[in-house]
């Protein structure tokens, strides 16, 4: 199938889970002010909830992405918006990182993360389907 072709139905496919609902759930109203705004698939960092409490925690996350981009959002009071990875409740606040914490998104405040709920389904068909099977391919395979 031609690069095209799959792009074609790739994006048919986005058409028809278009009514799929996606929520904003961080409480605090987002730095409208921001110049820089990252909008990946994850949040920066894995969020845990205590199955006892209920309160969230904080986690390193591995990636090249992060490793890159965060200590620019973080020196140039950016933005960083992106899936959980679990339901969040508009209630819920994302934690602050452990004051030991030397991961690169150590200085990265909560205020400056913006967490979306995905539906499953949704986040499946453009990870999987779109991202994996397409964009990847597609953008790293070119000639640098």
């Amino acid at each position: 199938m031609s690069t095209f072709n799959l792009l074609t139905k790739e994006a048919a496919k986005a058409a028809a889970m278009a009514s799929c609902e996606i929520t904003i759930t961080s409480p605090q109203e987002a730095n409208t002010k921001s110049s820089l705004i990252v909008v990946s698939n994850r949040l920066p960092f894995v969020l845990k909830r205590d199955p006892i409490t209920g309160k969230l925690s904080r986690h390193a996350s591995a990636g090249g992405l992060v490793t890159a981009v965060a200590p620019v959002v973080i020196k140039g009071h950016g933005l960083w918006v992106g899936w959980s990875g679990i339901t969040l409740e508009k209630t819920d606040e994302i934690p602050e990182s452990d004051p030991k914490d030397c991961t690169p998104t150590a200085g990265l405040l909560s205020e400056q993360v913006v967490s979306v709920n995905v539906e499953p389904v949704l986040f499946d068909s453009y990870y999987n389907g779109c991202c994996n099977e397409t964009f990847w391919p597609l953008f790293h395979s070119m000639p640098g």
